[in-house]
């Protein structure tokens, strides 16, 4: 199994590189900046009834911005599998967002309406999802779940296979762990979507 890993997230440094000239090469004309990277995390939960789990998982990506004087495009795309990520598809898609904004202008402070790609939303609510329910947020009371433990904090019929299907729509892994404050983390959930109790991170 470990060998299994590795082969599935880290290929080698001869292939990494060819992929990152993919990616340039796809961005034309345009400089192209970003990074290829895969690697094995494992993350552990250890909580205070003595429950104690580990898991291994592979995550591989390609980011890429393509920018010059007055117009910049970015695109990114992750994978369980090295192999499935394609670079070169990724730099296309940077260079085609950069021709998009060119020619574009300045405008006056003010409020507006705004319709958000999928990248700028996923790390909204990635980066909610963190202070919300994180270890930090949680011992300094501005946690979504401060003074609701034994509440009902979601419905539970399904709600886990769902994520599974969206996560798997957007390429994306499931877990993408960064570190936290130690101290209790929200990631025991009771039946039914109620929350039971906190195990330690």
């Amino acid at each position: 199994m470990p060998a299994l890993l590795t082969q599935m997230s880290r290929p080698p440094s001869s292939r990494m590189a060819r992929s990152a000239a993919a990616a340039i090469e796809a961005a034309g004309p345009l400089p192209a900046f970003g990074f290829f990277t895969s690697a094995v995390t494992e993350l552990a939960v250890a909580s205070s009834t003595g429950l104690a789990v580990k898991q291994r998982m592979t995550d591989a990506s390609a980011l890429v911005v393509a920018a010059d004087e007055g117009r910049s495009g970015y695109a990114e795309q992750t994978a369980w599998r090295a192999g499935a990520v394609d670079p070169a598809a990724v730099g296309n898609a940077a260079a085609a967002k950069a021709e998009k904004t060119a020619g574009s202008t300045e405008i006056e402070p003010g409020t507006y309406r705004a319709v958000l790609e999928p990248y700028a939303l996923a790390d909204l609510i990635e980066y909610f999802a963190h202070d919300s329910f994180g270890a930090l947020g949680l011992i300094e009371e501005r946690s979504y779940l401060s003074g609701r433990l034994g509440q009902q904090a979601r419905h539970g019929g399904g709600q886990q296979e769902r994520e599974r299907h969206a996560c798997a729509e957007l390429g994306r892994p499931r877990h993408r762990p960064r570190p936290v404050a130690s101290g209790p983390s929200l990631r025991r959930r009771g039946r039914s979507g109620t929350m039971r109790g906190v195990a330690a991170a």
